[in-house]
């Protein structure tokens, strides 16, 4: 047990050499922006099938 404090305080030192505010603030950031990369993709490919068939059905 009391080897492994060490290594744990040593991995903290490593990975947090930022405040904790930007990893915080960071990681919800790129979430955000992914979520709502995924949400136009969804609607545009939905929006482009829907004036597809309408276009469809009215040339055709």
């Amino acid at each position: 047990m009391g080897g492994s404090d060490p290594h744990r305080n040593f991995s903290l030192h490593v990975e947090t050499p930022l405040p904790e505010r930007h990893i915080s603030l960071y990681p919800s950031l790129l979430r955000l922006i992914v979520v709502f990369y995924i949400l136009i993709i969804i609607i545009y490919s939905g929006l482009e099938t829907v004036f597809g068939e309408i276009c469809d059905e009215k040339v055709f």
